[in-house]
């Protein structure tokens, strides 16, 4: 049936939800623009958590390469890993943040800036994503404790890592 077929009542409803989800949809477009960034992040999985690694420390995303391990290394550091001429730490995320691993490694990101680059083992990367102020959790606090490196919490539940943060720990071998 069309809008001409309709009684007038109806037609006339069928208008004014129309203009009103075009309004909605025109208000949404505005509020884009008007919020405040707080993150680009590439999503990744660990185990049954998400975490959302800041792009800005984001150097790339590689297949696993060999890893040669080294005696003596704590058990979340793997090893070493060479990448396009680069040696590199490679770490076991889940056991370095105290997650269960559920599946195998699928990739191996690459984190650096100015103290050094390190290799992260990571089960999944999701995707990409803007996070904005709005999307972040109000209260929060590191659920991991112990130093965990999470800078922020997105409201559907995204730890963001402290990056910066992480390759600074003297728990780690960056280099």
């Amino acid at each position: 049936m069309s809008e001409s077929e309709l009684p007038k009542d109806a037609a006339k409803d069928t208008a004014e939800v129309l203009r009103r989800r075009a309004d909605w949809l025109a208000r949404t477009v505005g509020n884009e623009q008007a919020r405040k960034l707080a993150f680009e992040v590439a999503i990744v999985r660990v185990g049954n958590e998400q975490f959302g690694l800041p792009t800005g420390a984001l150097r790339e995303i590689v297949a696993i390469p060999p890893i040669a391990p080294l005696p003596g290394l704590p058990a979340y550091l793997l090893g070493i890993a060479q990448i396009r001429g680069t040696i590199l730490s490679v770490l076991d995320l889940a056991k370095y943040l105290n997650v269960d691993k559920c599946g195998e490694w699928s990739e191996l990101v690459v984190i650096e800036d100015t103290q050094g680059a390190l290799g992260v083992l990571v089960e999944q990367v999701i995707g990409f994503r803007t996070v904005y102020t709005d999307q972040l959790a109000e209260s929060f606090s590191s659920l991991g404790g112990g130093g965990r490196p999470d800078q922020a919490m997105t409201t559907d539940v995204v730890a963001v890592l402290d990056l910066r943060s992480l390759l600074a720990s003297d728990r780690l071998i960056v280099g």
